[in-house]
């Protein structure tokens, strides 16, 4: 039964299980680091690196449906996160041309450190095959799915199994692993923001590129776009590949002809929307991006003389104007749960948004 019912309001119990005996999240950090400025401020650098552990971290803990409900509201974990910060500045010109450069680099490091006992992981949000969960000794938010399965080589190298039965329906095809693993987790290795501003006569231009370095990003746009036959990796269709691997039987290397046909594409597992093949829709999150563009211009003392205001600045920014970036999808910034503890999700997101302003100051 769903409400309204007969246009009468009614209410349901929610499947969490509140707690009497939260403790408070409480977490210890110390930091340390400097701040040094040469020729008269002409260069500057500001240097920190930070420890944090954070300890009775609160999460929905799954629980037996037998209890009534679905999960439990716990003290269920430990997180750490370590790093450091590193900002920049410097001033190559001064004079009738001045030149402004803010340079910031950060990396964190991130591991859940443990978690409740009897809680060997917590789902943070996602899909059956491509989920964000926190998981004991691993960074948090890091992304489950199926991928193929392996052979390890003696060089400790891995190799792909391909099905080399001739009465199986993918036959030719590399074998789905039914255990699920970890793929990485979409925080990045590090980020980095570079700014440079110009100015002469009243006319300022700056610009910021915003970098981002690793992390992962699960591209379910792409996934779902070769099932329904709409990707560009669907116009082999019909056509004929030999994978990569060896063939599971013998551990011979592959040489079987697999046909790119509708067992494949669309029923099997080379998409992760019908199929579980989560492996080949991981991606790479990183980009480039010019984050904002400013170009404005302070009217001369001359021309303001001769009007009633005390100061006008005309000015121009753009914002979200390129992005480079080998993720395949609509954007790797993004994340179809939003600002929500399961981020490295992407599904017909919606990118961000491109903008131009314009304008006027006026100062009396």
């Amino acid at each position: 039964m769903s409400f309204p019912f007969n246009g009468v309001i009614g209410y349901s119990k929610g499947n969490v299980l509140g707690a009497a005996d939260l403790r408070p999240e409480m977490t210890t950090s110390w930091e340390v680091g400097f701040d040094v400025r040469f020729l008269d401020n002409m260069f500057g650098l500001d240097f920190t690196y930070y420890n944090s552990l954070s300890e009775d971290q609160i999460f929905s803990v799954p629980i037996a449906a037998s209890s009534g409900f679905g999960a439990e509201v716990r003290n269920a974990g430990s997180i750490s996160n370590n790093g450091f910060e590193v900002v920049f500045n410097a001033s190559p010109l001064r004079g009738d041309i001045n030149w402004d450069i803010n340079l910031n680099f950060t990396q964190n490091v991130n591991k859940v450190e443990s978690l409740a006992p009897g809680v060997d992981q917590i789902f943070l949000g996602g899909f059956l095959g491509a989920s964000v969960r926190a998981v004991a000794g691993q960074a948090y938010g890091s992304i489950y799915g199926f991928g193929w399965a392996k052979d390890t080589l003696p060089d400790g190298s891995t190799v792909t199994l391909i099905d080399d039965d001739p009465n199986s329906p993918t036959y030719g095809q590399p074998i789905l692993d039914p255990t699920e693993r970890a793929f990485g987790s979409a925080n990045p290795d590090w980020l980095m923001g570079i700014r440079n501003s110009f100015s002469w006569n009243g006319l300022t231009l700056s610009f910021l590129f915003d970098i981002r370095q690793g992390g992962y990003i699960w591209n379910g746009t792409r996934s779902a776009l070769i099932f329904f036959g709409t990707a560009k990796e669907t116009e082999a269709r019909g056509t004929t590949k030999v994978f990569d691997g060896v063939k599971a039987s013998t551990g011979e290397k592959n040489d079987i002809v697999a046909t790119l046909d509708e067992g494949w594409f669309v029923f099997g597992n080379g998409n992760g929307f019908f199929g579980s093949n989560s492996e080949d829709f991981i991606e790479d999150a990183s980009f480039v991006r010019l984050r904002e563009l400013t170009l404005s211009y302070a009217l001369p003392t001359d021309i303001v003389n001769m009007l009633p205001i005390a100061g006008a600045t005309l000015t121009f920014t753009g914002r979200n104007l390129w992005l480079s970036t080998d993720f395949q999808g609509i954007d790797p910034e993004t994340s179809l749960t939003g600002a929500s503890n399961a981020q490295g999700i992407e599904y017909f997101n919606m990118p961000n948004t491109k903008s131009y302003v314009f304008s006027l100051s006026l100062n009396f």
